[in-house]
């Protein structure tokens, strides 16, 4: 099989994941508003939208802002009567940019994670990038996996850890 190339490889550590069972619609509208106002900045979001009580939203952050935001994640739950949140540490988010590649690369890089042994927490497609939250332990591993498997344009490598994207206050309504 002719691997893909893509486009950009990125990634960030140091994260957690902040999983609120039976969160969905409104309530993940107000625990986002929330976070937001405490300048919680998200990396990832995956957001049920369905009726369905057992149904999981999961917000991906900075780890040293998971305590703050499980503070209010339970503030929502007992207003709301939803289950307690919990909070996952060590999680990194390897974002993998197509720029117009073929339907196959989420199944293919899902296939190079298992050939690897790995397995995503989460995983979010766009037109613009594949997100995979992996086990920080796991970062390496992927890292090779995904080298592996694609050819990378040019000389691009992960770059820096710490450059990252950060939402800022300018432009919130309260």
């Amino acid at each position: 099989m002719e691997r893909l190339t893509i486009h950009g490889l990125k990634y960030v550590s140091g994260l957690s994941l902040l999983r609120q069972p039976g969160c969905r619609g409104g309530k993940v509208a107000e625990l986002t508003r929330r976070l937001a106002g405490s300048g919680i900045n998200l990396v990832f979001l995956d957001c049920p939208v369905q009726s369905d009580q057992s149904c999981t939203a999961c917000l991906c952050l900075e780890q040293e802002k998971a305590e703050e935001a499980l503070v209010i994640a339970r503030e929502i739950a007992d207003t709301h009567g939803l289950p307690a949140p919990e909070v996952l540490s060590g999680v990194a988010a390897l974002t993998i940019f197509p720029l117009g590649q073929s339907f196959s690369l989420t199944a293919r890089i899902m296939a190079s994670l298992a050939g690897a042994g790995l397995t995503p927490i989460r995983l979010g497609t766009s037109l613009a990038a594949v997100v995979t939250l992996i086990y920080e332990a796991d970062l390496e591993s992927a890292l090779k996996a995904i080298r592996k498997g694609f050819n990378l344009t040019g000389d691009l490598s992960p770059p820096d850890e710490r450059i990252r994207v950060v939402q800022t206050s300018r432009g919130l309504r309260k």
